[in-house]
């Protein structure tokens, strides 16, 4: 009778821990590309954000004596 041994040996162990390692690796450097493209896209909008508020400011202080 032919048995299914839970165990691996030597190779296939090398060989399975060597595929998750590429997994790990692989999923890590998406997580760390997409944490960039997130912090450069919330760092434009708030340049943005103040870009639009400093632009109101300082058209509040040319318009002061116009109110």
């Amino acid at each position: 009778a032919y048995e299914i041994h839970e165990r691996l040996v030597g190779s296939e162990r090398c060989i399975r821990d060597s595929l998750w390692k590429i997994c790990r690796e692989n999923v890590d450097r998406i997580v760390k590309i997409c944490i960039n493209l997130m912090k450069n896209s919330y760092q434009q909008c708030m340049e943005a954000d103040i870009m639009s508020l400093l632009d109101h400011a300082a058209f509040e202080i040319r318009t002061v004596d116009e109110k």
